[in-house]
């Protein structure tokens, strides 16, 4: 699989404004409250050093 070409700030700026307004406003994150148990716990490993690569979910609800 060949890198990905990194966005242009231009266009990657106004994407991630929107991801974080709707994650952290007033309402919270809607689209997690509504597919996501309450209940349910998730952990997260995340290395910044590592090269960008995408994953499969692999989390489960306990």
């Amino acid at each position: 699989m060949s890198p990905l070409a990194p966005f242009p700030q231009i266009i990657m700026e106004p994407i991630v404004r929107a991801a974080l307004l709707e994650d952290l406003g007033r309402a919270g994150d809607i689209t997690n409250d509504a597919i996501i148990p309450a209940d349910c716990k998730a952990t997260l490993a995340l290395d910044a050093t590592a090269e960008p690569q995408p994953a499969p979910w692999r989390g489960h609800c306990r």
